[in-house]
């Protein structure tokens, strides 16, 4: 945590420019992410990390892509919903969406 104020200021400027650009997404995005992975490690705890490896293969590049894709997809319902200019809302979860499923290699 950053302790002088100018370090303090900066911080706030690009938390707020990060949602600026994703939208409330990419923080909710991020809290479906982990809740999801709390979920996975309290109903496997012994597992071993090392069996989690083909989540680094297609497949599960294909589940994570169509994974991230729909959360961020009825994020932007919701959003909408709740009084987000549309336009504005679908930029941000397509942002956020293509943030999440940026390839490798770009």
């Amino acid at each position: 945590m950053p302790t002088a104020p100018h370090e303090q200021l900066r911080a706030v400027v690009r938390g707020l420019s990060i949602t600026w650009e994703y939208g409330g997404h990419i923080i909710w995005v991020d809290w479906e992410m982990a809740l999801m992975g709390l979920q996975e490690h309290l109903r496997t705890p012994g597992a071993d990390p090392e069996s989690a490896g083909w989540m680094a293969g297609p497949e599960g590049r294909d589940y994570l892509v169509g994974l991230m894709t729909g959360c961020s997809s009825e994020w932007t319902q919701m959003s909408i919903a709740f009084g987000t200019d549309p336009v504005l809302a679908r930029t941000a979860g397509e942002r956020c969406a293509a943030a999440y499923t940026a390839s490798p290699e770009s």
